[in-house]
């Protein structure tokens, strides 16, 4: 079949030329996902039409169409199809693809649904947990992801170094601090064993916090800088489950409430949180109210990022504040801050691809007119 480009112009040809190419790839990966399994490592094109046939000590073990045997230590597995497993196959290419809540959730999913392997069988529930936890890491969800780490390491203890979440929270976070709880619950099952200790050091390079000086009165605190107390983090719970049910105007006096019973407590989840309560007041509407509550929820965001530009909600803060921008019609801040997010903050595929996306229907724009 002929395809005529010669109407194009020179930019479009090549574009044509690049989305034939990329077509004829993922239809002969989903050819090949259909009558065999899929295996693709880092920096290597995906190796088709194979076998997996188990999965032990962290390796992906499968069988080429030759008949070679070979293997894969699952953190440099990129990208897994397995056949008539659909739903890991999704999550496997939502990763991929740079939606990683997506991933993350339909891999939780699969890990409640999951029994225990017969004897003999490919252990999918480790399988699950190995690529649950690269999402959760790749997320920020620092928390959940030390408990899906310590869950592997119950079953696999010389995972420990290999597996490790590497995307630490900032001090204060209560990521971290709900991460410590479960890090500490992990260390006492083992008792004093090797595990134990390698979890004691590890958790010594997590973030410092600083002590704060002693009051007037002599008495010393020892909460950690930007940090909140126990009864603020339950409320910042509240404000989660508030936004998350529509109900912008009571998470926003929960958040002052955490405030003012915390000055010193303003960690980045709060910030976060008020700017999408904000926003969710704000919804559609086109008042004044709307969009001071819109001028606001910036500000929110952009504290985040300020305040806080190690922590794991900076990238998404980041991503809002220029959408705020950009649907306010101030376009060039829009596009200063996701540049800014594409330059610092490269790992966070999920946030840097929207941002790109954006950048590009910018320039498109740009052209057209």
């Amino acid at each position: 079949m002929t395809v005529e480009t010669h109407a194009l112009p020179a930019g479009k040809k090549h574009r044509c030329r690049a989305a034939a190419t990329g077509g004829v790839l993922v239809a002969l990966l989903v050819v090949g996902a259909a009558r065999a399994d899929v295996v693709g490592l880092a920096g290597k094109p995906p190796t088709i039409d194979v076998t997996i046939t188990a999965f032990r000590g962290g390796q992906i073990e499968y069988r080429l169409s030759s008949g070679r045997e070979a293997a894969g230590p699952i953190e440099e597995i990129d990208y897994l199809q397995i056949t008539n497993w659909p739903l890991f196959s999704l999550a496997e290419k939502q990763q991929r693809d740079g939606h990683i809540r997506q991933a993350a959730s339909n891999y939780e999913r699969l890990l409640k649904q999951t029994q225990a392997p017969a004897q003999g069988e490919l252990d999918r529930r480790q399988l699950l947990r190995c690529r649950l936890l690269r999402a959760l890491d790749r997320q920020g969800a620092f928390d959940r992801a030390v408990e899906v780490y310590l869950e592997i390491l119950d079953q696999e203890p010389d995972l420990a170094q290999r597996l490790r979440p590497s995307n630490l929270p900032s001090a204060g976070s209560t990521f971290l601090q709900a991460a410590s709880k479960s890090l500490d619950e992990g260390i006492r099952r083992h008792g004093d064993d090797e595990l134990a200790r390698f979890l004691r050091q590890w958790r010594q390079t997590w973030p410092t916090t600083t002590t704060r000086p002693a009051s007037g009165n002599g008495a010393s605190a020892s909460q950690p800088a930007g940090a909140v107390g126990v009864d603020a983090v339950k409320q910042l719970g509240q404000v989660q489950q508030s936004v998350g049910r529509g109900a912008f105007d009571e998470a926003l006096k929960q958040i002052d409430a955490i405030l003012k019973s915390s000055p010193d407590g303003a960690i980045a989840e709060v910030f976060f949180w008020q700017g999408r309560a904000l926003l969710g007041r704000a919804g559609d509407n086109k008042t004044d109210e709307a969009d001071t509550d819109r001028k606001r929820a910036g500000l929110a965001f952009m504290r985040v990022v300020i305040h806080f530009p190690g922590h794991a909600l900076a990238p998404q803060s980041l991503y809002e504040a220029g959408a705020i921008c950009r649907d306010s019609g101030n376009t060039e801040q829009a596009v200063r801050l996701w540049s800014e997010l594409v330059r610092s903050y490269p790992a966070a595929n999920e946030w840097v691809g929207r941002a790109r996306q954006e950048l590009e229907k910018n320039r498109e724009l740009r052209v057209g007119n």
